[in-house]
């Protein structure tokens, strides 16, 4: 009887010790555990590839859900496309800063001239002065202001609007730079969606970098999208 007991007492002590080990451990200092990939991973793009934005393909393709985790006051709730021309962060390049968006919003509302200022310059406050902060750079975000103006063609099918966005490139050294602005707006009512193609670029409006930009955004095709 005695031998049947130690049996017993060894077997529950080894069925005890297997149930500790199989429990997960509490990270040290009685925090929640970590998720994959650490604190500061944002929210990544909703696809991966270009519905607007099909080419150039050595420009740059990135993609984001609207409104941005940096600039969570824009307005805008869809996704965003973006192309950045060869030489986009050096500030020695033709092309410094020379970039297309396009905005695929939910809703069919009005965007006139004062909802483009309002959106360039949450935008941009946010991403750069977050981007600023972190490397130390201090962004007065009153510096960073938009002045957007319509411009021709205006009618049933697109509103275009035209002006310049002072900003300050913390992508860089924190220099003040203005990037002139050329957006289109073209409801899609079967869709019930707004696509907002934005042009931008601190290059002269009658370069040959603008001819290039135009030519992008001339080629985009709307249907279906």
């Amino acid at each position: 009887m005695k031998t049947l007991h130690l049996v017993c007492a060894v077997n529950l002590c080894l069925l005890l010790a297997l149930m500790a080990h199989a429990q997960p451990s509490a990270p040290q200092g009685g925090g929640a555990a970590r998720r994959p990939g650490g604190i500061g991973m944002g929210p990544r793009a909703r696809a991966t590839s270009a519905t607007l934005l099909l080419a150039p393909a050595d420009w740059r393709f990135e993609t984001m859900p609207l409104p941005p985790r940096f600039a969570p006051g824009v307005k805008f709730t869809g996704v965003e496309e973006a192309r950045f021309a060869p030489g986009m962060f050096d500030t020695t390049a033709t092309n410094y800063f020379t970039y297309v968006l396009a905005l695929s919003v939910e809703g069919t509302e009005n965007v006139d001239a004062a909802g483009m200022k309002d959106f360039l310059e949450t935008y941009y406050r946010g991403l750069l002065g977050g981007l600023g902060q972190r490397k130390g750079l201090t962004v007065d975000p009153a510096q960073i202001k938009a002045e957007i103006a319509a411009a021709q063609p205006q009618d049933k099918s697109r509103s275009r609007y035209q002006g310049k966005v002072a900003i300050i490139d913390t992508f860089s050294d924190g220099r003040k730079t203005s990037l002139n602005v050329e957006a289109d707006v073209l409801p899609q009512p079967a869709l019930k969606k707004t696509c907002i193609i934005l042009l931008l670029s601190p290059q002269p409006q009658d370069s040959d970098t603008w001819k290039n930009l135009r030519a992008i955004r001339d080629k985009i095709n709307f249907e279906g999208r």
